[in-house]
């Protein structure tokens, strides 16, 4: 399978991920991150660029469905790029322990920038 090909099904299967993961967490009350999924796993896989497009795309996908707002989007694309740099940069994720350590992490990474913009769009309540 040529490089692109490649790309485009991991892509797929990520954006895939992504709006399962919202609706999955939407659905059952979870105030977990699932949305990230497909995106940390593009970032891992295919860099930060890759990370970015599925996730603009799970996030313009998710808001047809009336699931999501732009500010998710903005969190998402944040977590996005710095998990695809910190895949780039060092193969992070080779144990176990660093990976649940890296989910824990990025979770932090993407409540930073959701707070920032609860305390813009609904001053702080």
């Amino acid at each position: 399978m040529n490089k692109w090909k490649k790309r485009i099904l991991i892509s797929i299967l990520a954006l895939v991920l992504n709006i399962a993961g919202c609706h999955l967490a939407i659905g059952l009350g979870c105030p977990a991150y699932l949305s990230l999924t497909g995106s940390i796993l593009s970032a891992y896989l295919e860099g930060p660029i890759v990370a970015a497009i599925v996730t603009v795309l799970a996030g313009a996908v998710s808001s047809g469905f009336g699931v999501s707002t732009w500010y998710y989007i903005v969190a998402d694309l944040f977590v996005a790029v710095v998990a695809g740099l910190l895949c780039k940069k060092n193969k992070y994720f080779d144990k176990i322990i660093l990976t649940m350590s890296a989910i824990a992490f990025f979770a932090l990474v993407k409540t930073l920038p959701l707070l920032v913009i609860n305390l813009i769009v609904y001053k702080g309540r």
